[in-house]
């Protein structure tokens, strides 16, 4: 409502106390002695009763203070410009691109540390090869040279029947009879002994010269037990 001369009347109402005022483009509650320290001289009419309700209806249809404010407010009489619309849309932006940047700075972290430790394991492995040896497959040359290694020191293929022969010697009826080498560097093995009890004797004194053994399984022939083992399976 407007007073004769063309200023706005507020509208107040007393709830529990407190006391709230509405008006053109002005909406607050509080204390009496606040609010009227604020309003000052300007003209209101105290609402209560049926009235009361009345103008909380219509406040609730088309409500006193619109709560957008700035470029946004449905009164503002300049036209929103591309410059108030860059920030919307660069933060629109933002928030598509940045999952992207932080997948992307994740890959490059773990591509970074693949190479070193690529890097790490190729120069282990040129300190293992002879000098002036090209690395080119790390894993092969490795495992090449390490079975090299295992074989001068007693280790590899001739290693294992070495060991095998010095565990059977001083065991008691048992025979090696027959020893094949298999590719990936075990040994299948048939070994003959009196009884089907001396087998795990057998396996154990193998084990305690220092094979790993695995029995396939024992069968009789000519009144002897063959036991069927491989040694140094992994």
């Amino acid at each position: 409502a407007e007073d004769p001369e063309g200023a706005s009347i507020l509208a107040t109402a007393e709830f529990g106390g407190l006391t709230a005022v509405r008006g053109r483009r002005l909406a607050f509650t509080g204390e009496p002695d606040l609010v009227a320290a604020v309003v000052g001289a300007r003209p209101a009419q105290t609402l209560a009763g049926p009235a009361l309700e009345r103008a909380l209806a219509d406040m609730a249809v088309s409500p006193a203070l619109n709560l957008l404010q700035g470029a946004f407010d449905p009164e503002r009489r300049e036209p929103l410009g591309r410059r108030d619309l860059r920030r919307p849309a660069l933060l629109a932006l933002a928030l598509l691109v940045s999952p992207l940047i932080l997948w992307g700075a994740q890959a490059g972290a773990d591509h970074l540390r693949a190479s070193q430790a690529e890097a790490r394991a190729e120069a282990k492995v040129a300190a293992l090869l002879p000098d002036g040896t090209a690395v080119t497959d790390p894993a092969s040359q490795a495992q090449a040279q390490m079975d090299a290694l295992s074989l001068a020191s007693g280790g590899g293929a001739g290693g294992l029947a070495a060991q095998l022969f010095s565990a059977v010697e001083p065991l008691d009826q048992v025979q090696v009879e027959s020893l094949i080498i298999m590719p990936d560097g075990s040994a299948r093995a048939a070994l003959s002994h009196a009884a089907y009890s001396d087998g795990e004797g057998l396996a154990q004194a193998l084990q305690a010269a220092g094979l790993t053994v695995r029995v396939e399984g024992s069968r009789e022939e000519g009144g002897r037990v063959i036991s069927d083992v491989i040694l140094g399976a992994r």
